[in-house]
């Protein structure tokens, strides 16, 4: 099958190459497999075309998958069977954490979405539905960094599991009462927990 920068090298409309850079990414910091033909499958029609790959897998935790060109269907792209044998799976290692930061998500988000918008229909309510989800996704991915751990951080000991549940609980009363008393057993706690991350 075809390496995924050798594809990569081959695009040449900008719109393709941003697409594919960004799958590029996702692939390599997920740590998947590209499973792509070893030739186009979208053969040339016109003289002013190129031979072109329109059709690839990604797998994760399966090896030794392979992937077959069907050229008997009379089609203006050839179709692709992939093989994957599931008694070679082996579960892939939860070793990529995404950490968003809320407090710029409020701000983009409050900066990003001017006010209630004029809806008369459900057909406009739904593309406002839509556009609005669409917005949140997009603003914590704006949001958010990304980092691979070379090993998946060990579970924290029950001890400083209770104090952090009891520090979030505390936070959120401090959220809806604005009390200053609940605000400095958060910061007590928040201290204890840094001074003490993996203490039992």
């Amino acid at each position: 099958s075809s390496n995924i920068t050798d594809i990569f090298q081959q695009l040449k409309d900008p719109e393709c190459l941003e697409m594919f850079g960004i799958l590029k990414k996702y692939i390599e910091i997920s740590k998947s497999d590209l499973i792509a033909p070893p030739v186009p499958t979208r053969p040339q029609v016109r003289r002013n075309e190129s031979p072109a790959t329109i059709d690839f897998g990604i797998t994760k935790g399966l090896s030794n998958t392979t992937v077959t060109v069907i050229e008997d269907l009379s089609s203006d792209h050839l179709p692709l069977m992939f093989n994957c044998n599931i008694n070679d799976y082996f579960p892939p290692r939860n070793n990529y954490y995404k950490f968003t930061n809320w407090k710029k998500f409020q701000e983009l988000l409050q900066n990003s979405i001017a006010g209630n918008p004029s809806i008369t229909t459900t057909e406009e309510i739904d593309a406002a539905a839509a556009a609005f989800s669409q917005k949140i996704q997009s603003t914590i991915n704006q949001s958010s960094t990304s980092k691979i751990f070379p090993h998946a951080p060990l579970p924290l000991p029950a001890p400083i599991k209770t104090l952090v549940s009891t520090k979030n609980r505390l936070r959120k009363r401090w959220q809806q009462t604005s009390d200053p008393n609940v605000k400095k057993e958060v910061n007590k706690l928040q201290k204890t927990i840094k001074k003490n991350p993996g203490k039992p």
